[in-house]
């Protein structure tokens, strides 16, 4: 199948129709309402959702009519994330149909704008039963509910997901008795339900603790896939030979099974107790399974359990680094106003948590020399200290990290570098270089640009409907980047940013000390 699904008809003209709608209404972008009045007019299978669903054509057209005054408020960048939101739906359920149909542009809109529907009674979950109804066996079916959109994988990245397998049955190949069987059939139930318990554990821990949408979807598609996996089993005969009471593992337990000293002790154990338990699914389903179909695709499964293992990691690592770090100050001598080092020292001393030495002409001997100086001012007064773009240099003046863009070194090449212990953040402009990131083993991204800056030339201007994608998705920390300043730092904040960078608001004024003061304010919610 090909990244990029074929649209029905239907759907086509829901879009389409939607824009229209928004230029009528003079509108800057194609907001809920529209599409929701879209779909509604179009009459397809939508319209039949929204009508089981109890929405009446009453409540739509006040939604029409109300855009400009609330939707809009709530939803910013729909007309580019209804695209990228419909096609992970249409991944997702992509057993049933190649084509990106208007039940997944309505899907969208409950991931944009979750709580606008939700006073509608529109949420995912009901969709989905409406639409996707389990099917009568106790299995579901394979699903896909996140991949990154529009790229084509890295190696880092998790592992395309698997077809829907056809149904083999559960015969023992010839040389496996029926007690064998029975006893095989027994280990995978037992390892089955630890799988998808422990499964379940990491997947609150990504929703309710981290907040994070990407690795919360990716772990959900895991829970489907598995039950897509075993659904060629034989679940009457699973439950069957199930003995819970002659279990002696239940009665043999250690202390520590019992305590955890922290949430993440309680998400780590469960990653472990996940990826023990499918290797013990994907190893005796080769004994049951003789064209090995549910081995091949547990052992898929686990390789990216490793891939979320690392991410999860990665971003509680971080986060107790940056907790406390909102200000990122990038220090280039030509825009400095004062000397460079009095303008390092005043941001310092006003809370400035990352200082990046970013220095693109400097031979470099004097890239460690100053990168020593920072290095030792920084870590007095509990900063991080980055060189841009330059590992080895970086492991020369002993800095805490290195930032590197999307046309400079990758962070695998960086992290061999720099070792396990440092730093690598990332430049990203969009969505899809973002989730790269995070696969790839990023520490902290950069987010922009935001607004227009005279340090860096770009075509293009991600805005802030960018940083408010990544606010609503990602939990691994970012700094908003580029043209912010105190005027426009508000904006920045409204948009989701917690955290921001700068380098000409801060540099280029006499007062670099007091501008990081105010820009350090701003961020206080």
């Amino acid at each position: 199948m090909s990244l990029k699904q074929p649209i029905t008809p239907g759907a086509q003209r829901s879009l389409e129709r939607a824009a229209q709608l928004a230029v009528s209404a003079g509108a800057m972008r194609v907001e809920t309402a529209h599409m929701l009045w879209a779909l509604w007019l179009e009459e397809g299978n939508a319209a039949a959702v929204l009508a089981s669903l109890g929405v009446e054509r009453k409540q739509i057209e006040l939604a029409v009519s109300a855009t400009d005054k609330t939707i809009a408020v709530e939803v910013t960048g729909m007309a580019d994330n209804i695209l990228y939101e419909a096609r992970q739906f249409a991944r997702r359920f992509r057993h049933l149909s190649d084509e990106l149909t208007s039940e997944h542009l309505l899907l969208a809109l409950t991931a944009s704008a979750g709580s606008t529907l939700e006073e509608l009674g529109i949420t995912e979950d009901r969709i989905v039963e409406l639409v996707y109804p389990p099917p009568d066996t106790s299995s579901l079916p394979v699903s896909s509910e996140f991949q990154l959109a529009e790229t084509e994988p890295a190696a880092s990245l998790p592992i395309e997901h698997s077809e829907p397998l056809a149904s083999s049955g559960s015969q023992p190949p010839p040389n496996v008795t029926a007690d064998d069987s029975a006893l095989v059939m027994r280990t995978i139930d037992a390892s089955a339900n630890r799988v998808r318990e422990g499964m379940r554990v990491v997947e609150d821990y990504a929703r309710f603790v981290l907040n994070d949408r990407i690795l919360t979807t990716e772990l959900k598609q895991c829970r489907h896939e598995l039950a897509g996996a075993l659904s060629v089993l034989d679940n009457d005969a699973l439950v069957r030979c199930r003995d819970t009471p002659g279990d002696t593992g239940t009665s043999v337990t250690t202390k520590r099974e019992h305590s955890r000293q922290s949430l993440t002790d309680v998400v780590l154990a469960n990653l472990k107790r996940m990826q023990e338990a499918l290797r013990t699914v994907e190893e005796f389903s080769k004994v049951l399974q003789g064209d090995a179909s549910v081995s091949a695709a547990v052992e898929q499964i686990r390789y990216r359990s490793y891939t979320l293992e690392k991410a999860i990691t990665a971003t509680i690592r971080s986060n107790a680094i940056f907790s406390g770090k909102t200000l990122y100050l990038l220090i280039t001598e030509a825009i400095c106003q004062l000397p460079w080092k009095d303008v390092v020292t005043q941001a310092l001393n006003a809370g400035v948590g990352v200082v990046q030495l970013r220095e693109k002409t400097l031979a470099d001997d004097e890239i460690v020399k100053r990168g020593e100086w920072i290095r030792s001012e920084a870590r007095a007064a509990g900063a991080l200290f980055i060189i841009n773009d330059r590992p080895d240099l970086a492991v020369a003046a002993d800095a805490d990290g290195v930032h590197v863009g999307q046309s400079e070194m990758s962070v695998a090449a960086a992290r061999k570098i720099m070792g396990p212990d440092k730093l690598v953040g990332v430049s990203t402009h969009n969505l899809q270089q973002a989730e790269r990131a995070i696969w790839d083993g990023a520490d902290y991204l950069g987010v922009g640009p935001v607004f227009e800056t005279k340090t860096k030339d770009f075509e293009n201007y991600a805005g802030t409907e960018y940083v408010s994608q990544v606010a609503a998705r990602i939990s691994l920390p970012w700094f908003a980047i580029g043209g912010i300043h105190p005027d426009n730092v508000n904006q920045a904040r409204v948009a989701g940013a917690a955290r921001i960078a700068v380098t000409g608001a801060i540099c280029g004024s006499k007062q670099p000390g007091e501008i990081a003061q105010i820009m350090a304010k701003a961020l206080v919610r």
